[in-house]
């Protein structure tokens, strides 16, 4: 039954089936329409004349409508409408009478316009069934849209400061904006080309919301779009148009994942959080404003292309996820507590400072700084540092990360790093070589296959060896700190070059060591370490063993080197184990398969001896070497000869043997002499060691080194060297690396014609050539030609 009829404003009643607007210029009846000007007088004598005069169809205008029925109804019920008609299309709808009711639509329904709610109450419009074709339409804060199947469609806008609550059905073209609301329910909501815009709190609690075709969605300022459960928003038709975010998009509930298969702009002011679960985004996007992680929320960044812009700003400490396809352009810098990276590429400007790393594969290209984390190698693929800075303070547990195009690792002075899986390791793949430092520590695990590192390694903290022992495949340079070759060995493909700190251990390192610091064998016991290269001192260098027995290994320290010592440190013996050497007590202290030099200093016991024998340096307490002296000029020309002497004298012994040497080459061989000299010459540049060395009636040896330098004259200045014992005259030159040159000759100067004699032989930077031709003319004049 009808009853309690509310009208809207303006609307005055003058008849049982139509209306006037009082005032207006046009009146609409329920069976008709008239235009006309001016004050119709509500009197019954002139409606009469009126009703005669516009008797016409009714359809061509349109004509408001009011509900009527307080209890609800079905919208497609003339009875429920005043006047007593089903809206069209063309007609305005208002749904204003007070009291809490539903006006149901479950068939093809349409309104030109429709305005909702009233002044008391609830006033909701319930769409359950068939295609609801609207114009445009608004709702005050009483106003109710509800949405549980069919379609809600048209192309205008409805605009409502009341709730949407969707568990069904589609909406499809139209603009729908709602103060909050639900979505909710296990069936398919589809937003199809429409806009949904949110202004309140909208609750999404369960199944799909599907927008494709275009469709996007918008959460204003102030308003909070709440997912409380493990639902998705998702498309599966010709593709989605982005969400926009300038509120508050929260997931609240649920421990498993949402996604988030559209483009997604948080724009300045809008926040992001995850309180619980997982959010994933995969159409990519770009945020601004803020993102807030609680402890065990997850953002995870699956597909498409990720702007982090220089105004976001990333609070809490939750989970920052990259995963699948996606790349994440950081123009900023986050900070998050568990940085995940699964896939994806992480790229940009920016960097992220994360607690935990935790990193399964996909590419870093920008700086990471972590407090530690784990590398999880899969079966397929290997996390790969492209460009990228990987920096750590805390434990990092290491499986192998690929590095390419300059890659640089730190590891900080808090920074452990344990590689300890079979595949551990850092493998450069491909581009410029980039470093790792390390300020902290640094070991191999206990995988029997030995770990690699193949970028050039700065050791300034404390490098180990365990397991089946790390390998360098690059170059090795420590500055401070300490390495320990422990119970894997040491293998440097380019050699250690030791310029601080220490080496120590008990095991082999495999490569040429440099020494400009300080050596350890047996490190913080006493033990074997062996060089299976060549072991090169510089004056700085300085090697200690610790003797507390005879037998190597077990009562002292041995260093042993399977290819040449050049010594000119210093040798550090230290008693332990309160051991008192006696009388013929001999330690080897060395091994080496060739030797040059020897220490320049040794700090010792004064009962001990320096003996050095061909193959090793012993320790004795019993029989002093001799003592050498070696005078030679510092500075010596290339091609020249220059002269060497030396003397030795035995304080407890005779000499039996003196000889000098050149790089460890013997110049001359004095049997049974104290001294000797030697005429040398050399066509080389660089740095000679020459060394005078004497043997006493005892066996023992001592010797003395000095390091000369052989110089050339400037480049392109012929030398005139001289005849040579052969007759033949020599002549030198410093020529330009990977040219020709030939000798020509004239008789006289200006020459009108220079001979070409043949041409210059190159011996490491020198160009010489022996002219053997005769000498029957008063004059020669030389010159070089470059080719």
């Amino acid at each position: 039954m009808n009853t309690a009829k509310s009208y809207p404003r303006g609307l005055n009643p003058i008849c049982q089936y139509g209306h006037f607007r009082t005032g207006a210029i046009t009146s609409n009846l329920a069976h008709g329409s008239v235009l006309g000007a001016g004050l119709i007088r509500q009197r019954c004598k002139i409606v009469t004349l009126l009703c005669a005069f516009i008797c016409v169809g009714q359809f061509l205008f349109a004509v408001d409508l009011v509900w009527t029925n307080i209890a609800g109804g079905a919208w497609n019920t003339a009875a429920n409408w005043w006047p007593n008609q089903v809206p069209t299309t063309n007609d305005h709808v208002w749904i204003t009478n007070g009291g809490t009711y539903t006006v149901t639509i479950s068939g093809n329904a349409a309104a030109g316009e429709l305005t909702l709610g009233g002044t008391t109450g609830t006033q909701t419009v319930s769409v359950t069934g068939g295609t609801f074709l609207i114009g445009n339409g608004t709702g005050n804060t009483n106003a109710v849209l509800r949405i549980t199947g069919g379609t809600l469609g048209g192309t205008g806008k409805l605009i409502l400061a009341g709730p949407l609550n969707w568990s069904g059905g589609s909406i499809t073209n139209a603009v729908v904006q709602c103060a909050g609301g639900t979505i909710s329910g296990s069936a398919t909501k589809t937003l199809r080309y429409g806009c949904l815009v949110n202004t309140g709190v909208l609750k999404f609690s369960g199944g799909y919301l599907e927008p494709n075709n275009g469709a996007t969605i918008s959460n204003l300022p102030s308003a909070t779009f709440d997912i409380s459960g493990d639902c998705d928003i998702s498309y599966y038709a010709s593709g989605s148009g982005p969400i926009y975010n300038l509120g508050v998009f929260c997931k609240s509930g649920g421990t498993g994942q949402t996604l988030v298969d559209t483009l997604f702009y948080n724009q300045a002011g809008g926040t992001v959080v995850v309180q619980t679960g997982t959010i994933r985004f995969s159409s990519g996007g770009q945020f601004k404003g803020t993102i807030v992680l609680h402890g065990s929320g997850t953002l995870d960044l699956y597909a498409g292309v990720f702007d982090l812009d220089p105004e976001l700003t990333s609070i809490g400490d939750g989970t920052l996820g990259c995963s699948g396809s996606a790349v994440v352009n950081l123009q900023r810098e986050i900070s998050v507590n568990v940085l995940n990276v699964t896939g994806g590429q992480l790229t940009g400007l920016g960097r992220v400072v994360a607690n935990t790393l935790r990193w399964e594969t996909g590419i870093i290209e920008c700086t990471v700084l972590c407090d530690g984390g784990e590398i999880l190698t899969s079966a397929t693929t290997v996390p790969k540092l492209r460009g990228g800075r990987l920096v750590n303070t805390g434990l990092l547990r290491g499986g192998t990360i690929s590095t390419t195009d300059g890659a640089i690792i730190s590891n900080l002075v808090s920074g452990i790093v344990l590689f300890t899986n079979a595949t551990a390791g850092i493998r450069h793949d491909s581009g410029d070589y980039g470093a790792f430092y390390n300020m902290g520590f640094v070991q191999s695990g206990v995988s029997t296959t030995t770990c690699s590192i193949g970028e050039p390694f700065y050791n300034a903290g404390t490098v180990e060896s365990c397991g089946a022992g790390l390998r360098f495949a690059r170059s090795f340079v420590q500055t401070a700190g300490r390495t320990i070759v422990s119970e894997g060995p040491l293998i440097c493909s380019q050699g250690i070059n030791l310029v601080g700190g220490e080496l120590l251990g008990t095991n082999t390192i495999r490569g040429d060591v440099t020494n400009n610091s300080k050596i350890r064998p047996g490190g913080f016991g006493l033990g074997l370490l062996r060089i299976e290269g060549s072991y090169v001192e510089t004056t700085n260098a300085r090697v200690e063993l610790e003797v507390g027995g005879p037998t190597p290994g077990v009562g002292h320290d041995q260093l042993i080197v399977t290819n040449m010592a050049r010594l000119a440190g210093t040798l550090e013996i230290v008693l332990t184990n309160e051991f008192i050497p006696g009388r013929g007590v001999v330690i080897t202290g060395l091994v080496y398969e060739v030797r040059s030099g020897t220490f320049n200093f040794t700090v010792k016991p004064v009962e001990i001896y320096v003996l050095y024998m061909p193959k090793e340096v012993l320790l004795e307490t019993e029989n002093a070497p001799p003592a050498v002296q070696l005078v030679v000029g510092p500075d010596q020309l290339a091609c020249h000869t220059f002269e060497m002497r030396g003397s030795a004298r035995d304080p407890d012994g005779t000499i039996t043997n003196f000889t000098l040497l050149v790089d460890g080459i013997s110049v001359g061989e004095f049997p049974y002499g104290c001294c000797g000299k030697a005429a040398v010459c050399m066509d080389y540049l660089g740095e000679v060691m020459v060394t005078g060395r004497a043997t006493d009636n005892k066996g023992a040896m001592g010797e003395t080194n000095i390091v000369i330098r052989v110089i050339g004259l400037p480049i392109h200045m012929l030398d005139p060297v001289g005849f040579q014992t052969n007759g033949a005259f020599k002549l030198c030159m410093c020529g330009q690396p990977g040219s020709n040159y030939v000798i020509e000759i004239a008789t006289n100067l200006p020459a009108a014609i220079w001979t070409t004699l043949g041409p210059m032989e190159n011996t490491n930077g020198i160009w010489r050539y022996f002219d053997v031709t005769g000498t029957n003319v008063p004059h020669k004049f030389y010159r070089a030609r470059q080719l």
